[in-house]
């Protein structure tokens, strides 16, 4: 990133921590009702794991008080680093892509702690391919502060275009 003119910083996120639980209970509860009302009485549509949290989410509201309480340090968090940086580039995932034939569910809870915050908190992320491991795709994620998605998409195209060798081909389709 630096060949592009980017002055690369490590940005503190002191309530990182609190993540994975405020997540947890803002997800289940305000995902559970909009799921519920997406899932009506048809068919399953979702993992059987996503399906338990909409049937019956957290409903004890000291849970929804401490959220709420974390979930404005984790944007104190990102509000601090935007005074100090333009954008953050972080992995989006611990690891790579699952494979199509694997359950998700497990990775799922590793994966929240990269993913999550931009939709706890409200930020523009994009997310790009960087290369395989193992031949499965891997990627990065670019988060700018509220309001800066254009910043955010002409950042990604720029490390796309510096780095063409990351683009992950589609696997071929089988017929």
């Amino acid at each position: 990133m630096t060949t592009l003119g980017a002055i690369v910083e490590r940005v503190a996120m002191p309530h990182h921590e609190l993540l994975f639980g405020v997540t947890t209970a803002v997800f289940g509860i305000e995902g559970g009702a909009q799921t519920r009302a997406l899932i009506g009485d048809r068919p399953r549509i979702f993992s059987p794991a996503t399906e338990r949290l909409a049937i019956d989410p957290p409903n004890d509201p000291t849970i929804w008080a401490h959220a709420t309480r974390d979930r404005a340090w984790l944007a104190h968090d990102y509000a601090a680093a935007f005074a100090r940086v333009d954008v953050l580039v972080i992995p989006t995932t611990p690891e790579p892509a699952p494979r199509i034939d694997e359950e998700e569910t497990p990775h799922v809870f590793r994966v929240v702690p990269y993913t999550a915050a931009v939709n706890l908190v409200g930020l523009p992320a994009v997310s790009i391919p960087m290369g395989t491991q193992d031949r499965l795709p891997i990627g990065v994620q670019i988060i700018g502060p509220r309001g800066a998605d254009a910043l955010v998409l002409r950042v990604a195209h720029a490390l796309e275009q510096a780095a063409p060798e990351h683009r992950v081909a589609r696997p071929p389709v089988r017929t």
